[in-house]
């Protein structure tokens, strides 16, 4: 039975010990004291006793999943339906030219109007929209009317949705609502993932050579020429996505690739944690030596043929090949390698050259011969039978600090590059404001036929997966969801084994293939069905033993347990998406309490920092607020109706004494909370007899009474021990406190 489940936890002070004198009577002993007169375990048990329970009538799994389905797609869906106005917005805005309204640049605006915003995670301002405009940019970018801000203004107050913007095509980005930042003229929306995965969507591979030669020390401005080309390198590192796969060679004499891991040998998927990894590559490369082409050429073709395409998948192959010197060895040799080695690829790879520093112009005419691959120049003769010809493009960088907005420009070269018109949904990623993660919902803009630009609206995952996260359904029971998107196939977006989307810092823990935590042999069968892009596959079910990897806490060295259990999965393609979500449900018996007549005051909630009820006596426990009149309770966001708005709106003496009011027995009053917690509360609160007239309080370090409903009670003094500083407001019952029965 659900409240059953109960454990009443205890670290134990040990103050001396001497194992070799060990009486087990004694130790015996002293460990019933503990469990029965100072933790209470029997007097739980009495009390649970003599209460009724009623067992909840089981939903049927199906028609729990379709649920499921609809609320997601309703979330997506209205993330959609703003992206599609916006397009309309941005379109309307740039046929009404003269219309054009001058916004501030967002590093630039006044702070009078700035609120503290919750959902956004830092102060914003909603009377107006702000602008970033790259000192990069290559014309003036089109400025939004102010219809246009009015129609994103209606948009943020009518749909549930955070940033709205518009990347232009030259360098500009508009953002609403307006929020502080520090930099503008560094910003390039061209060069973003996300700009750049709604202008290519399509998965492609891009290996990046760079010259490492001993005129590569050149200083140009105070830098060297390597600093500059290292800051190019890099900024293209973070135009891919993690659907992208990227490779490094450095070349002077000798060429090379990193030294350690996958990198040396095959391309490496472009994901957030390889791109540190990469990025640290690039900033150790050190100029010397001479300029041999030959050997970057080969080593940067066996990098792309070390790296099998799946099949039926189409990736566009690019090299940017980046130099400040013409070949050491002979420009036939160059071409002649060149043409063996791509012809062999079916000359599916496309070459981009860059040119910059002393030792290069515009006329430089082999940089030119390697892009356009012009090899009738050397008389040789390409076998144009096994596949076409993609010619790219040399550019020469006159002005070395303009190497960056040259190279990042590569997407241009993709095939299909600005064509793409249909919506995407981005992969997920960190806020960098600690909103926890976001998916973009983007899409391009093109007036006729002519790419604009991409507007999008970004969506907390926290609110898209809530159903998800906090679906209850006996111990057992869970839900989670993958994509099945070609390119990330098999990306789990949430799981119980994996953080909180709220808690989420960074990019680097987030990419996990589903089959990784879903291990059952059979899931292998759900797996492929969900996939295959049938039709008749995008629902269905299959029942099965499974194992449950279920993790004891939220640290690696608190352990997992493992259970067997025939479990039912239900899966459903979210529509219009790539999104499956998928119910794991096991045939358990669910009991409930009976609902409780209330009396005296169970409920004193732990932030008695904000508002403590009449009769608490507050008091200072190693620095923080305590008491020792009551024992006090702790909510986890899975007792709430909404976990997500729990979460993101901050706790006010309103909110707590409307907690307050209800779960001591006010019915008149707002009610938060799931329906049986208000119970569990009220009966965990009778062990306070026991707690509060312990006598051997000096053995205690904790004790501590978790329902699986959602929350626990502690007894004083040790009241923060569960609030603001050790527990944030994103903890949740540790499985390691529900692992016992009594």
């Amino acid at each position: 039975m659900l409240l059953a489940e109960i454990i009443l936890s205890l670290l134990l002070l040990i103050h001396q010990s001497k194992c070799q004198n060990l009486d087990a009577t004694m130790l015996s002993n002293q460990l019933s004291i503990l469990t029965n007169d100072v933790l209470g375990v029997q007097t739980m048990q009495d009390i649970l006793n003599n209460y009724d329970y009623d067992n909840i009538e089981k939903e049927n799994g199906g028609d729990l999943a379709d649920t499921l389905k609809r609320s997601l797609q309703y979330k997506y869906q209205n993330a959609i339906d703003v992206t599609k106005k916006l397009v309309e917005i941005v379109k309307t805005s740039i046929s009404n030219n003269n219309e054009m309204s001058a916004w501030p640049q967002c590093c630039e605006v006044s702070l009078d109007g700035f609120e503290d915003n919750h959902q956004f995670k830092q102060p914003t301002d909603f009377s107006k929209l702000c602008t970033r405009i790259s000192s990069t940019a290559s014309a003036e970018p089109h400025m939004l009317s102010e219809d246009a801000f009015n129609e994103m203004k209606t948009i943020y107050n009518q749909q549930n949705v955070l940033w709205q913007f518009y990347g232009d095509d030259v360098g500009g980005l508009h953002q609403y609502p307006t929020a502080e930042t520090s930099d503008c003229v560094k910003y390039d929306a061209r060069y973003r993932p996300w700009f750049i995965e709604a202008a290519t969507p399509m998965p492609k591979d891009v290996v990046l050579v760079i010259d490492r030669s001993g005129s590569m020390s050149t200083e140009h401005n105070g830098r060297t020429l390597m600093d500059i080309a290292q800051e190019a390198a890099i900024t293209v590192l973070k135009t891919l996505n993690p659907s992208d796969r990227v490779g490094l060679v450095s070349f002077s004499t000798e060429a090379s690739t990193p030294d350690s891991g996958c990198h040396s040998e095959r391309l490496a998927e472009a994901s957030a944690f390889n791109g540190l990894g990469l990025e640290a590559e690039i900033n150790n490369i050190s100029p010397s030596g001479d300029t041999y082409y030959v050997n970057a050429i080969n080593l940067a073709f066996d990098l792309l043929e070390g790296s099998s395409i799946p099949e039926n998948q189409f990736r566009s192959q690019l090299i940017l090949f980046l130099t400040d010197g013409i070949p050491t060895d002979s420009k036939y040799e160059v071409m002649e390698t060149l043409l063996q080695r791509n012809q062999a690829l079916l000359f599916k790879v496309t070459i981009l050259t860059f040119g910059f520093g002393i030792g290069i112009d515009e006329s430089t005419g082999i940089l030119s011969d390697i892009a356009l691959q012009n090899y009738q120049k050397y008389n040789l003769t390409p076998d144009t039978s096994v596949g076409e010809i993609h010619p790219g493009e040399y550019t020469y960088v006159s002005n070395p600090d303009n190497l960056r907005a040259s190279m990042a420009s590569y997407y241009n070269f993709i095939s299909g590059a600005g064509t793409h018109n249909d919506i995407l949904i981005t992969v997920p990623y960190a806020d960098a404001f600690g909103a926890g993660l976001l998916s973009s919902v983007l899409k391009p803009v093109r007036i006729n036929g002519e790419f604009r630009g991409v507007v999008g609206t970004d969506i907390p995952l926290a609110d898209i997966f809530e159903d998800l996260t906090y679906f209850k359904q006996g111990e057992y029971s869970y839900a989670f969801m993958f994509d099945k998107k070609e390119s990330v196939q098999g990306r789990t977006l949430t799981h119980p084994l994996l953080p909180l989307t709220q808690v989420v810092t960074n990019d680097y823990s987030i990419y996990v293939h589903i089959t990784t935590l879903e291990r059952a042999p059979e899931f292998k069968e759900v797996y492929n069905d969900t996939i295959s892009n049938k039709p008749d596959r995008e629902e269905g079910q299959r029942t099965f033993v499974a194992d449950k990897i279920i993790a004891r806490g939220d640290t690696f060295g608190e352990g997992v347990d493992v259970v067997s259990v025939k479990t039912t999965y239900y899966w459903r393609q979210v529509e219009g998406t790539t999104l499956v979500a998928v119910l794991a449900l096991v045939e358990e018996d669910i009991a409930q309490l009976f609902r409780q007549e209330i009396t005296g005051n169970p409920f004193v909630y732990h932030r008695i920092d904000i508002w403590k009820p009449s009769g608490i006596v507050a008091c200072n426990h190693l620095g923080d607020y305590a008491t020792d009149t009551s024992s006090v309770v702790f909510m986890t966001a899975d007792a709430y109706v909404m976990p997500t708005n729990h979460l993101e709106v901050p706790e006010t003496v309103k909110s707590i004494k409307e907690y307050t009011n209800y779960m001591n027995g006010n019915d008149g009053t707002a009610n938060p909370f799931r329906d049986g917690i208000r119970d569990e509360v009220f009966i965990t609160h009778l062990i306070d007899d026991t707690w509060l007239s312990d006598a051997n309080n000096d053995n205690v370090a904790t004790r501590y009474s978790p329902w699986a409903g959602g929350g626990y009670r502690a007894p004083p003094p040790q009241l923060n021990f569960f609030g603001i500083i050790f527990f944030p407001r994103t903890y949740r019952v540790k499985k390691s406190m529900l692992t016992r029965k009594i």
